[in-house]
């Protein structure tokens, strides 16, 4: 009898992921990696796997098929829909956890970034001196900052919440549009002001 689940992370990635994810699992598990992104290697892998984490590769229902030990099923987020054959699941009473938060403060970080690139042409500058040419003062007066502009969020859920947050010392306007209006307490938080979809995408240019 194994002391140990075994745990197996459905996507190939490199060495340095696997050591982080055996490192958030601890000692009370085995986790079962592959080697290459080979069809064969995974469902070998399944056959032994008592759990399963679905990272970007479908967990389709074929795969879950494969899995004759399966008891539990972890998505690496929230949009299971695309990349988990929940239903497959469901047939044999299998739970299927998401990861809510789990990325939640990175996205907005990435947001924030995305959002000071564009207004700096970051994308073009750096293409640019990697082409040998360096803009001293050509694009100066392309550049935009981003203080004193209005952004547009466009559902106010936990990443447009954590975006919200990170805009606070920028000095920005941020209006949202959301099926739900937030309360009034947590608009002021949040220093964001609701509005329709139309004014969103009016307001949008930065």
């Amino acid at each position: 009898m194994r002391n140990r689940k075994r745990v197996f992370y459905n996507s190939h990635g490199e060495e340095p992921l696997y050591a982080m994810i055996r490192a958030a699992a601890g000692d009370g598990v085995e986790v079962l990696t592959l080697e290459r992104d080979d069809a064969g290697e995974r469902r070998a892998k399944l056959a032994e796997a008592d759990a399963v984490i679905v990272a970007a590769t479908r967990f389709g229902a074929e795969l879950i098929a494969a899995a004759p030990r399966l008891e539990f099923v972890h998505h690496q987020g929230v949009g299971y829909h695309d990349t988990v054959a929940w239903q497959a699941l469901a047939a044999r009473n299998i739970p299927l956890a998401l990861t809510p938060g789990g990325t939640a403060e990175s996205v907005a970080e990435q947001t924030i970034m995305f959002i000071l690139s564009l207004m700096r042409l970051l994308p073009y500058a750096d293409s640019e001196l990697r082409q040998g040419r360096f803009h001293i003062n050509s694009i100066r007066p392309l550049t935009r900052d981003l203080a004193g502009r209005t952004v547009g969020i466009v559902g106010l859920g936990r990443i447009g919440k954590a975006v919200a947050r990170r805009l606070q010392p920028f000095a920005v306007k941020v209006i949202y549009h959301d099926i739900l209006a937030m309360p009034p307490a947590l608009e002021a938080e949040l220093g964001v002001t609701r509005s329709d979809s139309r004014t969103c995408w009016r307001e949008r240019r930065l």
